[in-house]
């Protein structure tokens, strides 16, 4: 996985568009030693400045004199983070499946083609998904004993992109739902919402003094705000929300298809039948929340005509375990069960 993600790395071709902001934003903040205010310019504008910033640790330890350089670095690290996401990906699936099927979970994640083309563009969805994959292995492992690991997580993933912070309601209300209530449990979870509060709310406060916006809850405010000025400046207001919604929906169901072709479009609705006829519907229910939130942003994303697959790639850690559950129900049936693996 990791040398065919090399050999696809465009080494004398520069970064564009979001990956390009990143870079500059990473760029100044390794020369000046501080975060960029929003007279930057439009890099500085960026809600998701988490990737930038860590990016900017490696501009400030390397020194090249080449600005391609600096963007090479900048698509390896993206290439090494995807490719370290295999690890908690096994450890995930391991959760449901046995060992040799976990691997198989790990296989369909390294070589997805989706996920390799993304991940060397520079840009923040490795970083997310590894944040994801390790949020769904503590939570489904150790969500019991140490949920402020989970809630910690999710905090560093709100850093990355703004939408991680969506998981606060369903991973509360899931974890509740599946480790019930008590004492214990509720001093948990408040000392949980404590360490999300505590990473979460000086980077917010950072971002006011140098953006004006604290890059979080202003940005998950914006996909409302944008609708209802849409629909005060229509004058049938039922005729933009279904527009609006025919629109979501297309392009969901197109880059849903585009996303997981070849294998994962036939092995995932598969997988979820299997899951559920194996009276693993708990687990599932989980599953199923996780994924629904997850989709809101792409839902968002698709309404407004925005052509891209990278809205649904957070989504796959959990794609290639309901493809895995399907697979072991193959194997399961066939005589020479290691020679089909």
């Amino acid at each position: 996985g990791f040398l065919l993600r090399i050999i696809w790395i465009p080494h004398e071709a520069p970064l564009t568009l979001d990956s390009a902001g990143y870079f500059w934003y990473a760029i100044e903040t390794s020369v000046t030693g501080s975060f960029p205010t929003s007279e930057c310019g439009w890099r500085c504008t960026f809600p998701n400045t988490g990737w930038a910033s860590f990016l900017s640790l490696f501009f400030m330890i390397f020194s090249f004199d080449n600005y391609l350089d600096y963007m090479n670095l900048q698509r390896y690290l993206g290439v090494i983070i995807s490719v370290v996401t295999v690890i908690p990906m096994y450890y995930f699936c391991k959760i449901f499946v046995e060992k040799k099927y976990a691997i198989v979970g790990s296989i369909l994640f390294a070589f997805n083609p989706r996920i390799i083309e993304n991940s060397i563009l520079g840009i923040t969805e490795p970083l997310f998904i590894l944040a994801i994959t390790l949020m769904l292995y503590t939570f489904f492992q150790y969500g019991k004993n140490y949920p402020f690991i989970v809630f910690g997580i999710i905090g560093i993933s709100s850093i990355v992109r703004y939408e991680g912070l969506l998981l606060f309601i369903p991973i509360s209300l899931l974890y509740f739902y599946k480790f019930k209530f008590s004492k214990k449990s509720i001093l948990k979870y408040c000392i949980a919402v404590m360490v999300l509060f505590l990473i979460i709310v000086p980077w917010a406060m950072m971002k006011i003094d140098t953006t004006g916006q604290d890059g979080i809850i202003s940005h998950i405010a914006a996909g409302p705000t944008y609708f209802n000025n849409v629909a005060k400046e229509s004058q049938d207001t039922n005729e933009v929300i279904i527009s609006f919604l025919r629109t979501a929906f297309n392009n969901m169901l197109r880059f849903l298809a585009l996303a997981t072709l070849p294998l994962l479009t036939f092995l995932i609705p598969l997988g979820i039948y299997t899951m559920i006829s194996k009276k693993d519907l708990s687990n599932f229910l989980i599953l199923f929340c996780i994924t629904f939130t997850l989709l809101l942003p792409a839902f968002y994303a698709y309404s407004r005509s925005f052509q891209e697959v990278r809205y649904l790639l957070p989504i796959f850690p959990i794609f290639c375990l309901f493809s895995v559950y399907f697979i072991r129900n193959i194997t399961e049936k066939i005589k020479l069960k290691k020679l089909f693996l």
